[in-house]
């Protein structure tokens, strides 16, 4: 299983391979939700960093202000799970899960590590 190791208040760019955040995002009509931003090493070995939008506490994929949501919820201490797969596409598309004719440039079901207790985003509710 994929480790990530979280950091508090890191910008994207600050990121190391195997490192996330989480940070807050504005849609268009200014709704707030979460994001997690990841910077990973692809099969090549080249470093990749997306983004997907998160719903923590909540278990498996939900539709939310950001588009398809992953569910994020605590799996031990100071660990969390990200559900379900994240697949990132040769297109740049990100994709919940296997997807049928894309091919992947990294496809994990990463666990956060190390996080902190009393992140804002733990407390539940909009941003």
């Amino acid at each position: 299983m994929t480790e990530l190791h979280y950091r508090s208040f890191v910008e994207p760019d600050d990121l190391a391979v195997d490192e996330c955040t989480i940070k807050v995002c504005l849609t268009d009509n200014g709704v707030r939700y979460w994001h997690m931003w990841a910077r990973v090493r692809q099969a090549d070995g080249q470093p990749l960093v997306f983004c997907v939008p998160i719903a923590p506490n909540v278990v498996g994929p939900s539709n939310g202000p950001g588009g398809n949501t992953w569910g994020l919820c605590r799996s031990g201490l100071n660990r969390w799970q990200i559900a379900p797969s994240i697949n990132v596409l040769e297109t740049e598309e990100i994709h919940q899960g296997h997807h049928p004719s894309g091919r992947s440039k990294w496809h994990q079901t990463p666990a956060l590590v190390e996080v902190p207790d009393l992140e804002r985003w733990q407390l539940g509710g909009a941003p």
